[in-house]
């Protein structure tokens, strides 16, 4: 049986299917400035959408969410929507990163 990842850029869903007992390389990135987003899995673009939270930014002190669907605010959390498996070398860049560098 495969995985899926599902992400939602504010409704824009996609959905990565992941084929098990294999690691994957999964990226997303994004600019505030722009909203313009790209997901690439194993280094392949996957799918691009803008407008997505155009002119926000991330700011300091909240949670970061990894492997677990939070329906509400502060909590929500349903165990049947939980992640199951192994995550590594998650990183965070204050930077848009180009495909040349998801490559590398």
């Amino acid at each position: 049986m495969d995985a899926q990842l599902q992400c939602d850029p504010f409704n824009g869903l996609l959905t990565l299917v992941l084929m098990m007992g294999q690691w994957h390389h999964i990226c997303f990135t994004w600019s505030g400035d722009n909203g313009y987003y790209e997901f690439f899995k194993d280094g392949v673009s996957v799918g691009s959408g803008s407008g997505f939270y155009k002119g926000g930014h991330i700011t300091s002190g909240g949670p970061t969410m990894i492997g677990q669907d939070q329906d509400t605010v502060g909590g929500g959390f349903d165990a049947a929507q939980a992640f199951v498996g192994d995550v590594a070398q998650v990183n965070v860049w204050d930077t848009v990163l180009s495909e040349s560098d998801i490559k590398a």
